[in-house]
C-alpha cells in the first residue's frame, strides 16, 4: 500500500513540476508574471526592453541598493510561504486519506487527526507570512503582487 501511494505522489509531483517548468503559453511571457503561485525573484525590479527583461536598477529614480536587496530577499520569502502553503495542502489531503483508511481504529484517528491540524495551523502561519511579506515590499516600494 505505502509502494502505491509512493508511486502516485511522485507521479503527482513530477506532473506538476512539469507544468512548472514548462507552463503552457508562458513562453511569451511578461517580466513579472508568476508561475502557480511562485513570483520570480526580480519581479518589481524589471523593465521590458525590446521584448526582453532588464533590470531597472536606476539611481537617478532615487532608487537605493538596500531596498533594491531587500525586494529580491522578500521575494524570495514569498515563494518559500507558497511553497509552505502548498505543502500544507498536501498534508491536509494525507490526513485526510489516512483518515479515511483509519477503519475507525483510535489511535488511527487521532494521527490522522492531528496531522490534519497541523497542516492547518501550518497553513494558516504560510497565508499570514505571505501577507505580512507582501505588506513589507509595498512599504519598501512598489506593487505587491
Amino acid at each position: 500500500m505505502k509502494k502505491i501511494v509512493s508511486f502516485i505522489l511522485a507521479v503527482f509531483m513530477g506532473v506538476t513540476a512539469t507544468f512548472a517548468v514548462f507552463p503552457a503559453g508562458m513562453a511569451y511571457a511578461a517580466c513579472d508574471d508568476d508561475v502557480i503561485g511562485f513570483r520570480p525573484w526580480y519581479k518589481g525590479l524589471t523593465k521590458s526592453v525590446n521584448g526582453d527583461c532588464v533590470i531597472d536598477y536606476d539611481k537617478a529614480k532615487g532608487d537605493s541598493l538596500p531596498s533594491f536587496v531587500w525586494r529580491i530577499v522578500l521575494n524570495i520569502l514569498v515563494d518559500l510561504s507558497v511553497a509552505i502553503g502548498y505543502a500544507a495542502i498536501i498534508f491536509v489531503i494525507w490526513g485526510g486519506f489516512n483518515y479515511i483508511m483509519s477503519n475507525g481504529e483510535p489511535g488511527k484517528v487521532a494521527k490522522a487527526k492531528t496531522i490534519i491540524v497541523n497542516a492547518l495551523i501550518g497553513m494558516i502561519i504560510a497565508l499570514l507570512a505571505n501577507v505580512i511579506v507582501n505588506t513589507i515590499i509595498s512599504v519598501i516600494g512598489g506593487a505587491a503582487s
